[in-house]
Protein backbone atom coordinates (compact mmCIF):
# COMPACT_ATOMS: atom_id res chain seq x y z
CA UNK A 1 0.00 0.00 0.00
CA UNK A 2 1.59 3.54 -0.67
CA UNK A 3 0.43 6.72 1.06
CA UNK A 4 1.32 9.87 0.04
CA UNK A 5 4.95 8.47 -0.63
CA UNK A 6 4.87 6.44 2.44
CA UNK A 7 4.79 2.70 1.59
CA UNK A 8 4.11 0.08 4.49
CA UNK A 9 4.34 -3.45 4.04
CA UNK A 10 4.58 -6.14 5.71
CA UNK A 11 7.03 -9.11 4.75
CA UNK A 12 4.77 -11.70 4.99
CA UNK A 13 0.95 -10.94 5.89
CA UNK A 14 1.20 -13.37 8.92
CA UNK A 15 3.75 -11.08 10.54
CA UNK A 16 1.19 -8.63 10.79
CA UNK A 17 -1.54 -10.80 11.95
CA UNK A 18 0.65 -12.10 14.91
CA UNK A 19 2.78 -14.61 13.71
CA UNK A 20 5.33 -15.90 11.53
CA UNK A 21 8.97 -14.99 11.29
CA UNK A 22 8.84 -12.29 8.82
CA UNK A 23 9.32 -8.67 9.83
CA UNK A 24 6.71 -5.82 9.87
CA UNK A 25 8.35 -3.12 7.66
CA UNK A 26 7.70 0.72 7.47
CA UNK A 27 9.52 1.89 4.40
CA UNK A 28 9.82 5.54 4.34
CA UNK A 29 10.27 7.47 1.26
CA UNK A 30 10.92 10.76 -0.40
CA UNK A 31 8.14 12.84 -0.41
CA UNK A 32 6.51 11.05 2.01
CA UNK A 33 3.76 11.71 4.63
CA UNK A 34 5.90 11.16 7.55
CA UNK A 35 8.28 14.24 9.62
CA UNK A 36 10.58 14.47 12.86
CA UNK A 37 8.70 14.72 15.55
CA UNK A 38 11.04 17.34 16.78
CA UNK A 39 14.28 18.82 15.24
CA UNK A 40 16.59 15.70 15.21
CA UNK A 41 19.84 15.97 16.82
CA UNK A 42 22.64 18.32 14.87
CA UNK A 43 25.23 16.26 15.15
CA UNK A 44 26.47 12.58 16.40
CA UNK A 45 27.53 14.16 19.59
CA UNK A 46 23.81 15.24 20.27
CA UNK A 47 22.40 12.17 19.16
CA UNK A 48 25.06 10.11 22.00
CA UNK A 49 23.91 12.65 24.53
CA UNK A 50 20.45 11.56 23.63
CA UNK A 51 21.16 8.44 24.08
CA UNK A 52 20.64 7.40 20.22
CA UNK A 53 16.78 8.34 20.98
CA UNK A 54 14.75 10.60 18.50
CA UNK A 55 11.43 9.83 16.24
CA UNK A 56 8.98 10.40 13.52
CA UNK A 57 5.50 10.50 13.18
CA UNK A 58 3.39 8.91 10.66
CA UNK A 59 -0.30 9.38 9.56
CA UNK A 60 -1.86 6.98 11.68
CA UNK A 61 -4.59 5.59 8.69
CA UNK A 62 -3.16 3.01 6.67
CA UNK A 63 -0.20 2.18 8.96
CA UNK A 64 1.07 -1.41 8.83
CA UNK A 65 -0.24 -2.37 12.30
CA UNK A 66 -3.89 -1.04 13.38
CA UNK A 67 -3.98 1.53 15.71
CA UNK A 68 -7.74 1.66 16.39
CA UNK A 69 -7.01 4.16 19.46
CA UNK A 70 -4.77 6.24 17.76
CA UNK A 71 -6.72 9.03 15.51
CA UNK A 72 -3.86 11.37 14.16
CA UNK A 73 -0.13 10.27 14.12
CA UNK A 74 1.80 7.27 14.99
CA UNK A 75 4.98 8.08 17.24
CA UNK A 76 8.12 5.46 15.42
CA UNK A 77 10.56 5.85 17.86
CA UNK A 78 14.14 4.61 18.34
CA UNK A 79 14.49 3.20 22.01
CA UNK A 80 17.51 4.85 23.80
CA UNK A 81 20.74 3.47 24.12
CA UNK A 82 22.33 3.36 27.90
CA UNK A 83 26.07 3.77 28.19
CA UNK A 84 26.43 0.26 29.21
CA UNK A 85 24.64 -1.25 26.26
CA UNK A 86 26.55 -3.59 23.88
CA UNK A 87 28.46 -1.97 21.20
CA UNK A 88 26.98 1.11 21.94
CA UNK A 89 29.67 3.95 19.56
CA UNK A 90 28.96 1.43 16.37
CA UNK A 91 25.25 1.65 17.02
CA UNK A 92 24.86 5.18 17.70
CA UNK A 93 27.05 5.72 14.31
CA UNK A 94 24.97 3.46 12.54
CA UNK A 95 21.90 5.83 13.94
CA UNK A 96 23.76 9.02 13.15
CA UNK A 97 24.12 7.60 9.11
CA UNK A 98 20.44 6.52 9.09
CA UNK A 99 19.26 9.76 10.40
CA UNK A 100 21.40 11.75 8.17
CA UNK A 101 20.05 9.68 5.41
CA UNK A 102 16.43 10.19 6.68
CA UNK A 103 17.39 13.68 6.31
CA UNK A 104 18.19 13.51 2.76
CA UNK A 105 14.46 12.18 2.36
CA UNK A 106 13.36 15.13 3.20
CA UNK A 107 15.17 17.37 1.45
CA UNK A 108 12.72 19.03 -1.48
CA UNK A 109 13.03 17.14 -5.00
CA UNK A 110 14.83 14.24 -3.02
CA UNK A 111 15.66 11.01 -4.93
CA UNK A 112 16.90 9.19 -2.36
CA UNK A 113 16.05 5.80 -2.18
CA UNK A 114 13.56 4.67 0.46
CA UNK A 115 15.13 3.60 4.45
CA UNK A 116 13.41 -0.15 5.05
CA UNK A 117 12.18 0.17 9.13
CA UNK A 118 11.71 -3.28 10.91
CA UNK A 119 9.63 -2.78 13.69
CA UNK A 120 9.73 -4.58 17.41
CA UNK A 121 5.69 -5.55 18.12
CA UNK A 122 6.37 -6.53 21.73
CA UNK A 123 5.82 -3.14 23.33
CA UNK A 124 2.18 -1.56 23.18
CA UNK A 125 0.76 -4.64 21.53
CA UNK A 126 -2.16 -6.57 22.10
CA UNK A 127 -4.35 -9.25 19.68
CA UNK A 128 -7.86 -7.08 18.49
CA UNK A 129 -11.21 -8.64 18.54
CA UNK A 130 -10.35 -9.54 15.26
CA UNK A 131 -7.10 -11.87 16.52
CA UNK A 132 -5.06 -9.41 14.58
CA UNK A 133 -2.22 -7.59 15.96
CA UNK A 134 -2.83 -3.75 16.51
CA UNK A 135 -1.13 -1.00 18.47
CA UNK A 136 -2.78 -0.45 21.52
CA UNK A 137 -1.56 3.24 21.57
CA UNK A 138 0.30 5.82 19.03
CA UNK A 139 3.75 4.24 19.15
CA UNK A 140 5.58 1.90 17.42
CA UNK A 141 9.17 1.00 17.84
CA UNK A 142 11.79 0.56 15.53
CA UNK A 143 13.38 -3.30 16.29
CA UNK A 144 16.17 -3.44 18.46
CA UNK A 145 18.38 -5.20 15.56
CA UNK A 146 18.39 -1.46 13.60
CA UNK A 147 21.14 -0.04 14.95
Amino acid sequence: MRLAGLALAAACGAAAAGGGDSPVVVELAAGGNWHFASPPPASLAALERAWGQFELRLPAKGFVVPAPNCRNEIRLRWIGLPPDAPKRPARIEARWKLLRRLEALRAPASSAEPERVPLDLRYYTRHGRDGRLELQYCNAFVSKDVP
